[in-house]
């Protein structure tokens, strides 16, 4: 005889073609999709409205997990990169296409040039 055979607690599951439990284990679901799973098929014969309830409550915090699960996984800003802008300024300069004097971000580049690399590269860079 199986486990999935027998009950403790009522026989809410023991009707059903597919107990939960089985259904989770050969899908591979995780704790909070099973739950959800579990009283959603139960409440009719169990719970009533509470059990509806409680398979909400987990799936809100299924969801609160998800959020924080897809936020740390979110790329994160490299701390090392340069900025998009001073970095095409900056490569425009080794290339040899200086800017134009009459250019608005000029001095705002090099500003940030000098703040992230320091002056004497900067200047360096833009004199050669």
């Amino acid at each position: 005889m199986s486990a999935f055979d027998t009950q403790v607690g009522g026989g809410h599951y023991k009707e059903l073609a597919i107990q939960p439990m089985q259904y989770s284990m050969a899908n591979k679901l995780d704790a909070c999709q099973h739950t959800i799973i579990k009283y959603v098929t139960r409440f009719r014969q169990k719970g009533g409205l509470a059990d509806l309830q409680k398979a909400r409550h987990v799936i809100d915090m299924l969801i609160e997990l998800e959020m924080v699960n897809e936020k740390e996984a979110a790329p994160q800003p490299d701390p090392y990169k340069v900025p998009t802008p001073v970095a095409d300024a900056l490569a425009a300069a080794i290339a040899g296409a200086r800017p134009k004097a009459t250019d608005p971000l000029r001095d705002a580049l090099i500003a940030a040039m000098k703040e992230r690399f320091g002056d004497d590269i900067v200047v360096r860079v833009l004199e050669d």
